[in-house]
């Protein structure tokens, strides 16, 4: 298993049945929305959308779990992240369905809530908006004019003492 990535090694590892099961539900959430990303969290794999949680594959004995996650970040008043699980077997049909509409379901909220604070930005960022930037890759939160550059002398260099 030399060359894989911890991510595919987490997939490897597993037996055919459960393998072949993880990597058709991997390529049905990948589906479902371009901005949707495969990462590993919490030595599992997490798919995100615009900085928020969305969901995760995880074997626990024998049993793979698709796992939905409502992030607390969509929530105006505190709350933890709300995480209901959908079991599969892997000799059965997989619902592609079912996880579909809940997973657009979440990324529905998602946007609602990037479209609510662009509503709040000023004219000025409106104005760039045309320009190519959208709600939707605001990086999180962080206005692209904030962004450090390699020039923008906002980095540390440790040794240096360069601020």
């Amino acid at each position: 298993m030399e060359g894989l990535t911890a991510l595919d090694n987490y997939y490897a590892k597993h037996n055919e049945l459960t393998r072949e099961c993880l990597l058709a539900l991997k390529t049905i959430i990948l589906a479902i929305d371009k901005n949707i990303v495969h990462t590993r969290k919490y030595q599992i794999p997490f798919f995100c959308c615009n900085d928020y949680n969305l969901g995760f594959l995880w074997v626990n004995r024998k049993k793979i779990l698709v796992g939905f996650i409502e992030d607390k970040k969509i929530f105006t008043e505190y709350r933890k992240d709300n995480v209901t699980m959908l079991e599969i077997n892997p000799l059965e049909d997989i619902p592609v369905e079912k996880i579909r509409i809940k997973y657009q379901s979440i990324i529905e909220k998602i946007r609602t809530i990037c479209a609510n604070s662009c509503n709040l930005r000023s004219k000025s960022w409106k104005q760039r908006t045309k320009s190519g930037f959208s709600c939707a890759t605001n990086f999180g939160g962080i206005m692209p004019e904030n962004l450090p550059t390699a020039d923008s002398r906002q980095y540390q260099k440790v040794g240096n003492a360069e601020k």
